[in-house]
């Protein structure tokens, strides 16, 4: 005799059973990317992380570089997008002629046609202002594959920038843009427009789904053109193992440098001289607190240009430079030697460097702009402050220096953070089981 609560909850188990065949076969993932970790930074590292992951758990993922890396031990999982011959140099004179972005790269087509790609259950895509796929013909691919595109910025709901900042022509369709000499993704003449079209006809004729990393970036691209595509919301993760709470004694050792007595404040990124960032103008008012703190405060300087920070400090101050950190286990040992992370960056989607650091019981000061709030809670494991506010960051840095109290116990809500919110492990089980929805639900014609 078959009860009622049976049937009610058998096309549950049925989901369930499904969800079990999907997982034991095992996925293909295909990560598409710019740059190999040995030349990027988080989002890189990220995507190499969950790619070790994905296959620890037996499912077959490899990842496609527009750039060949340096790298001595290259993955085997790590493979070069196919290209037509010359295909690279003839697009980027054709933008440079054209002034037009993302558009000529006919090899898109042959990612079809890879004997491995082809069979792949989902293509995620990462960080497409990289001047390596072609979006129209990726519109059309998306109709017979798969394909999930995670950005990491703001741009492909623009004509040309990854942060709108406090630029609102986006939401009318860009042109005369004001930005056009910041180098980074690069265009040669005011096309923003023309390329801001493109994305709208990209986005309403394909079949892509969108996965963001924070509620922020959700909600900004909700507001868009791209609003119109479904998606989902997933907190990327670190690894709290790796990054974890280490004596700072055996930091000093590992790392070579001295261990201060000072209040440590750390100021890390890959660039250290990138105006987004804000660090550079930050260092003038922080020699000055740290004068009339009684010399007190001690800089910790780590990432591309550090050294810069050195004729920007007074005298008084204390500064030890470091060069960009890639390896975990030393970046780790860094951030333990810091009683604080102040990250004064004027756009951002969520920093791994502050989940890091959070997860090295590191508490950290930021700006309130992107997810960072998502992550950072105000009073529990550091303070999030209005944008561009120094002062209102400079004063919560003086209450924790002047609180060693506050400090233990922001120290222990930023650990707490991490472990239950931003765990690598978690967000893997979480992204397994976003690809199974999307390969049992919605899989496209082959």
């Amino acid at each position: 005799m078959v009860s009622m609560s049976s049937d009610v909850t058998f096309p549950e188990k049925k989901e369930q059973l499904q969800d079990k065949v999907v997982t034991k076969k095992g996925l293909r993932v295909a990560f598409f990317s710019s740059l190999p970790a040995d030349m990027g930074s988080g989002c890189e590292h990220l995507i190499y992380d969950t790619a070790k992951a994905l296959i620890a758990r037996g499912h077959d993922a490899r990842i496609y570089l527009m750039t060949r890396g340096k790298e001595e031990n290259k993955p085997s999982f790590v493979h070069q997008i196919p290209t037509v011959p010359f295909e690279r140099a003839v697009a980027k004179r054709l933008a440079r002629l054209t002034g037009i972005n993302d558009m000529f790269f006919p090899s898109t087509v042959l990612l079809r046609f890879g004997p491995w790609l082809s069979s792949a259950d989902i293509w995620h895509f990462h960080n497409l202002h990289a001047n390596y796929i072609s979006l129209p013909l990726l519109g059309l691919l998306s109709w017979t594959k798969r394909i999930i595109i995670s950005p990491v910025d703001q741009y492909l709901s623009t004509g040309y920038c990854p942060y709108t900042i406090d630029c609102t022509r986006y939401r009318d369709g860009c042109g005369s843009c004001p930005r056009l000499a910041e180098p980074y993704p690069g265009i040669s003449r005011d096309t923003t427009h023309f390329l801001w079209k493109v994305k709208r006809l990209f986005f309403r004729k394909s079949n892509v789904g969108m996965l963001f990393h924070t509620r922020a970036l959700a909600a900004h691209y909700a507001e868009t053109f791209v609003g119109c595509r479904p998606s989902r919301t997933i907190h990327y993760g670190i690894d709290v193992n790796e990054y974890r709470i280490i004596s700072r004694s055996a930091c000093s050792v590992k790392l070579g440098i001295s261990q201060s007595s000072r209040f440590v404040v750390g100021l890390f990124h890959s660039d250290i001289t990138d105006p987004r960032k804000g660090i550079l103008p930050l260092v003038k008012a922080l020699s000055d607190l740290s004068d009339r703190l009684s010399d007190s405060i001690h800089l910790l300087v780590v990432g591309h240009g550090s050294y810069a920070v050195r004729a920007t400090a007074s005298l008084n101050l204390q500064v030890t430079s470091l060069p960009f950190i890639k390896d975990p286990q030393q970046l780790a040992a860094a951030l333990n030697l810091c009683d604080v992370l102040l990250y004064p960056t004027r756009a951002e989607n969520l920093s791994l460097t502050c989940l890091s650091a959070l997860a090295c019981g590191v508490p950290v000061i930021t700006y309130d702009v992107g997810g960072q709030s998502e992550a950072v809670l105000d009073g529990v494991n550091g303070f999030v402050v209005p944008v561009n506010d120094s002062g209102a960051m400079l004063e919560a840095l003086t209450r924790m220096v002047l609180n060693p109290q506050l400090c233990r116990q922001l120290s222990e809500g930023a650990r707490r953070t991490a472990e239950e919110g931003f765990d690598f492990d978690r967000y893997i089980d979480d992204l397994i089981t976003y690809y199974n929805e999307q390969v049992r639900t919605s899989i496209p014609l082959r």
